[in-house]
């Protein structure tokens, strides 16, 4: 339950990052920080159990930057470039292997075409 939870938490801030990119609304911007600050808390606190004071850093390090309390003010481009960094990052992370591993092999094939794709997009 806690790892199918974190796989759509990290689904739902890529898919969010991605809208945000692709159609340049500024409406987004509050909900993906709430969004963003609150998972990466979540993250942080969960990543020290699997994958160390790394994960710690790097998540409290995104709670930091996208925080709601305190504006960071950056120039739109540059948010830009941080928002692609960090939605390639967070799919880098998501960690598919316990659902790869329950399919049929024609599953796994269909599985690892669309996972590639994915990440050629990307």
């Amino acid at each position: 339950m806690n790892n199918l939870f974190e796989r759509l938490l990290k689904l739902a801030v890529i898919v969010t990052f991605i809208y945000g990119l692709l159609t340049e609304q500024h409406f987004y911007s509050p909900f993906l920080r709430w969004l963003l600050f609150s998972s990466s808390i979540y993250f942080a606190y969960n990543s020290k159990k699997t994958t160390g004071k790394f994960g710690v850093f790097v998540y409290s390090a995104l709670a930091i930057l996208f925080n709601p309390f305190v504006d960071i003010n950056f120039r739109e481009t540059v948010w830009r470039i941080i928002d692609l960094i960090v939605c390639i990052l967070i799919a880098i992370s998501l960690n598919w292997k316990g659902y790869a591993e329950s399919l049929s092999a024609k599953g796994k094939q269909s599985y690892h075409f669309i996972k590639n794709c994915v990440y050629g997009i990307l």
